[in-house]
């Protein structure tokens, strides 16, 4: 019975430590910063929110790439292409340090998966925002390199080689965005567009 009620009385404490830590004002800004860095935030909002997390110093790895993927698509709808560009290459940066965990098998792969968006997010950007298709292919081609599933990748650079009359290659990319996309959808779906 004593060992039943030091038990609970233990929870208890941990609870209201627990409670306490996270009522601290930096806390609380941690989780105000997270709320306005949701994708679904205002650009303004998600901008203001990002920074705060990323300068909190609270987030590290993936998380913090996350933040300056966030911050980086916030900036170009904003149309603040340079402060979107540095954002994707700070998360270019950290995943790259990530992967390099990943290859030496400390990492669980989100590390991959990652940096392959950010550099999507990158190439993208060059593609549709400053018509730099070179370099956007060459991002692109870095992330299809990284995460072969990521469909996305297959139709910004499919739609890169199109603007730039590489009909071939366009046609290659969209064929693999689509296997891709419906080797991934429910098995419903898939009954309509048959391999």
């Amino acid at each position: 019975m004593l060992h039943i009620r030091s038990t609970t009385l233990w929870l208890l404490l941990t609870a209201t430590l627990l409670m306490l830590s996270l009522s601290t004002p930096a806390a609380a800004g941690n989780a105000a910063g997270s709320a306005a860095c949701d994708p679904k935030a205002e650009a303004e909002l998600r901008i203001r929110g990002c920074s705060d997390l990323i300068q909190s110093g609270g987030l590290a790895g993936n998380d913090l790439a996350d933040a300056y993927i966030a911050r980086g698509d916030a900036y170009a709808e904003a149309s603040d292409h340079a402060r979107a560009i540095a954002d994707y290459d700070a998360a270019i940066r950290l995943g790259e340090e990530l992967a390099a965990r990943v290859e030496a098998g400390s990492d669980d792969g989100e590390a991959r998966r990652d940096l392959a968006n950010a550099y999507y997010k990158r190439g993208s950007f060059h593609v549709w925002r400053r018509g730099d298709f070179a370099r956007g292919i060459a991002d692109l081609d870095r992330a299809i390199g990284l995460d072969r599933d990521l469909v996305a990748a297959y139709k910004a650079r499919g739609w890169a080689y199109q603007a730039n009359g590489d009909y071939d290659r366009a046609n290659v990319d969209y064929e693999e965005a689509i296997q891709r996309y419906v080797d991934d959808c429910p098995l419903s779906l898939k009954a309509l567009h048959p391999s």
